[in-house]
């Protein structure tokens, strides 16, 4: 059992990490919107002469093109527990550790439905993905001592943690999500724009 105080420990540890890093991702998610829009926004004034681009799936996921997005990247500070037994019922050490984890989507799984008749575009989006890039091992501490454990264990151990934490933090997926769904807006508005076009977003909150 995790004892109350190392409970509350973590516990804090989770709002800390979620409140300070809405303002990096706001930071980020600016950036990239003020770059793209300009981008396209350009793009669109030097083709104005040309045959006018037809609002299509193919069109939307061309503007979108980016392979991989990161909506959230921070540094998380955790408590992972290393137990004395395989069935993890008595904890023989916890681990402070901190780690770089990542919330993003495959923009390549993005889909777009276009209703021409009342020119609405809904987007459909693929799962939040969390990443752990590999934990520092300088940060790791160990209580109340260090255990005689190979280091590649503890370091899994508290990968998964970070994970384990990160995945279940609503607050944190929502933000991301809400993040991915304003820059594919930045990014396809240009192309919408022009033909009086607009994004829907479909009410996911029922299936969640």
């Amino acid at each position: 059992m995790i004892s109350e105080d190392v409970k509350k420990t973590k516990e804090e540890m989770g709002m800390k990490f979620i409140e300070k890093n809405k303002v990096v991702i706001g930071t980020a998610l600016l950036a990239i919107i003020v770059i793209f829009s300009s981008y396209l926004l350009k793009s669109i004034k030097n083709t104005e002469k040309a045959d006018p681009t037809i609002i299509s799936e193919s069109t939307l996921i061309e503007a979108i093109n980016i392979s991989e997005l990161s909506t959230a990247k921070y540094k998380y500070k955790g408590i992972a527990e290393n137990y004395k037994n395989d069935k993890k019922t008595k904890v023989q050490c916890y681990i402070y550790y901190e780690a770089e984890v990542k919330a993003g989507i495959d923009m390549g799984q993005v889909h777009f439905a276009i209703d021409h008749d009342n020119k609405i575009v809904i987007p459909s989006l693929p799962e939040i993905k969390i990443t752990v890039n590999p934990i520092d091992e300088k940060t790791l501490d160990f209580m109340p001592g260090k255990i005689d454990v190979e280091l590649k264990t503890i370091l899994s151990e508290c990968k998964e943690d970070a994970e384990k934490e990160a995945s279940r933090s609503t607050e944190l997926l929502n933000t991301a999500q809400e993040n991915v769904q304003s820059i594919i807006e930045a990014l396809t508005y240009p192309l919408l724009e022009q033909d009086g076009y607009k994004i829907v977003w479909e009410d996911t909150s029922d299936n969640e």
